[in-house]
């Protein structure tokens, strides 16, 4: 089967590769050695249309498709594979979820921001002892007058710490099990009892990951996304459109790690000749 990039994901292809060669690779070094984050970066993707290439030109996106989403996580991991996850936790994430099952209000207050990185995003349902037992969780959100009062803690979260707005899931009745999970777009910035801390990592270390913990936390009842009980199969359809993100990560990190081999065994020499004469080390790099 044959398979060419059309000229516009050629074109996308070139501003991503740019953009990761002018704004990442000068600072990443330092920047993963010191394990800082820079916002500005988000901001001056946002500005050249790198971040809400899924989502439709009314809020502020470009609708430029999944394979030019995943062209530009390639040409960012290359570079960063920690910047590479933001396409992944702004418009792939939250951001299409929102669009798919969030109403027009909720759609034009986060959308445009998402797209722009304005807002800076996360979603997060694994907890300190619970993963992909999705089930298992021990979040809660009880309802009362006005609002939800959300308990629980949510860990390993990508952007956690420094999001301003999350994609949170908890029980809004436990009985109910897969469909009495809730999904929840919780401001992270201004809702008291509300609590965030970093984690030290072995690695990624310009992606901020940590653990957001709610005690009391009061939800406005307008920040429920979805029907009630629906939270479930919303984040198994936001977990598939990410991995497809993840995927186009490792790619970028793939070729990265080949062509460093390749200048390595250019320039290393053994016994009076460059590795990269050597049959055996041309066999494995192919």
């Amino acid at each position: 089967m044959f398979f060419e990039f059309t000229e516009e994901q050629k074109a996308i292809r070139n501003l991503a590769r740019d953009f990761a060669e002018k704004w990442l690779a000068a600072t990443t070094k330092d920047d993963e050695e010191k394990h800082l984050f820079r916002r500005e970066i988000i901001s001056e993707m946002g500005k050249l249309g790198l971040l809400g290439t899924v989502l439709p030109e009314e809020y502020g996106g470009s609708a430029i498709g999944f394979l030019s989403t995943a062209l530009i996580t390639e040409e960012f991991a290359r570079v960063s594979a920690s910047y590479s996850t933001y396409s992944m936790s702004q418009a792939v994430g939250p951001g299409l979820t929102i669009l798919k099952y969030g109403t027009e209000e909720q759609k034009k207050k986060y959308l445009p921001g998402l797209c722009t990185g304005e807002i800076l995003a996360c979603f997060g349902s694994t907890e300190p002892d619970v993963g992909s037992d999705v089930l298992s969780m021990n979040t809660t959100a009880v309802e009362a007058n006005d609002h939800y009062s959300l308990n629980g803690t949510k860990a390993w979260i990508t952007t956690g710490p420094v999001a301003d707005i999350g994609l949170f899931f908890a029980y809004t009745d436990k009985e109910m099990k897969d469909k009495g999970i809730s999904c929840f777009i919780v401001d992270l910035k201004h809702t008291p009892g509300i609590s965030t801390s970093p984690y030290s990592k072995l690695g990624l270390w310009c992606t901020v990951t940590g653990e957001v913990v709610f005690s009391d936390a009061r939800i406005p009842k307008d920040s429920l996304l979805g029907p009630r009980g629906s939270g479930y199969p919303i984040l198994m359809e936001m977990l598939r459109n990410t991995r497809l993100c993840a995927a186009a990560r490792a790619v970028g990190l793939g070729r990265a790690c080949l062509e460093d081999s390749i200048a390595y065994v250019k320039e290393r020499r053994a016994f009076g000749q460059p590795l990269a004469n050597y049959q055996m080390i041309q066999g494995q790099l192919a």
